[in-house]
This record gives structure tokens, C-alpha cells and sequence, in this order.
């Protein structure tokens, strides 16, 4: 059966290429920003549900595959750390952030013609005090300005962390590979027959 990964991220690309996985990736049709700020207000569900949406945004364009969506926000003291996009709002984030505990919410959804799995990870990581000097010498090294909490944890990133608490290390680069093991096999979709297609 075909797998489709309804996103253009290359940290999920690379998650399920390094899973040894055939699979497609499309661009989820959706507005992501309108669907924020229609969604659920609570951060775990509004990830469920963006998740959700991007997968079942794919049904039409592909009848009879298994989609994959996913969906990641950072947030601190209840507050949303979305992608900066700018490096002045990459060092004000890790600023914001130095010395103190976050928590990464990373929501997987698998939509099949048959079932539909939703399942959420929930990360605790706390930085480090940093420098001043630190935060800028690393986002000008990473560039991690299309990253939830302006860090990439793959690369130079896990070098600010001080203590990483998680079920599933891969829910930090943004798709949860357990979870995703798990509805796969649900689907009566077994590792053997994944990695045989390729």
C-alpha cells in the first residue's frame, strides 16, 4: 500500500527515508494559519488537529493510500514558540527560553481508507543557562529558523540542552516513528513488507 507524508519538512523526509520506508511526500492542502487560529485553543489538541488535517487534506489526491501528517509546537509557561523565520527571532526565542524547562507537543496522524490513528508525544527538554555570545554563535551556525524552539536537536542544538525527557526521541525532529510503527501495524502493515517494497 502506498505511503504519502503530507508534509514537505526534510526532517520528516529524512525520518522515514532513514526508517528504510518507500514512501511519496506532498505539500498538505491546507491553510495552516487560518486552521490555527480556527482550531482548538489548547496546544496538545490544536497539534491533533492540525495533524489530522493534513493527512485528510491528501484523501482525494490519493484514494486508497496511507496518508501521514504531523504537527509540532513548542511552548513555555503556556506560551505558543512557533518557527521564528527571522535570526533576530531565533536569539529572542533561545533567550526566552535559556535556563528553563520547555515542552515539545508533537501529534502524528495515520488516515487510512480503513482507520484512522491519531497519536501525541510529549517531550520535556530544558536549555541550559546561555550566553548571550552562545545563543548568537549558534543560530548563526544552525539556521534553525524553521524550527519550533529555534534549535535543531539533530545537529549543534543538543549542545544547549541540559536534560531531555521523552518516549520517543524522533518526536523531537517532528514525527514520532514509534507512534507511527504502531498505527502501521494496527493497519495490519508490518515492517517486513515496508522495507520489501523498497
Amino acid at each position: 500500500m502506498k505511503l504519502i507524508l503530507a508534509s514537505q519538512s526534510p526532517y520528516r523526509k529524512a525520518l522515514l527515508e532513514n526508517f528504510g520506508l518507500k514512501f511519496e511526500t506532498q505539500a498538505p492542502r491546507v491553510d495552516e494559519e487560518k486552521l490555527k487560529k480556527n482550531g482548538p485553543a489548547e496546544l496538545t489538541e490544536l497539534t491533533r488537529y492540525l495533524a489530522l488535517k493534513k493527512a485528510e487534506s491528501l484523501t482525494s489526491l490519493y484514494d486508497g493510500a496511507i496518508l501521514i501528517g504531523s504537527d509540532q509546537i513548542a511552548e513555555l509557561n503556556s506560551q505558543r514558540l512557533d518557527k521564528p523565520g527571522t535570526v533576530a527571532k531565533a536569539v529572542e526565542q533561545l533567550k526566552f527560553m535559556s535556563g528553563k524547562t520547555h515542552r515539545l507537543i508533537t501529534s502524528l496522524a495515520v488516515v487510512s481508507p480503513l482507520k484512522t490513528s491519531v497519536a501525541t508525544n510529549i517531550t520535556s527538554i530544558r536549555l541550559r543557562e546561555l550566553s548571550n555570545e552562545e545563543i548568537e554563535a549558534y543560530v548563526q551556525l544552525d539556521q534553525p529558523l524553521d524550527c519550533a524552539g529555534s534549535y535543531k536537536i539533530e545537529r549543534a542544538g543538543l549542545a544547549l540542552t541540559e536534560s531531555i525527557q521523552t518516549d520517543d526521541p524522533s518526536a523531537i525532529q517532528g514525527l514520532p516513528m514509534i507512534a507511527l510503527t504502531r498505527a502501521l501495524f494496527e493497519m495490519g502493515l508490518h515492517l517486513p513488507q515496508l522495507w520489501s517494497s523498497k
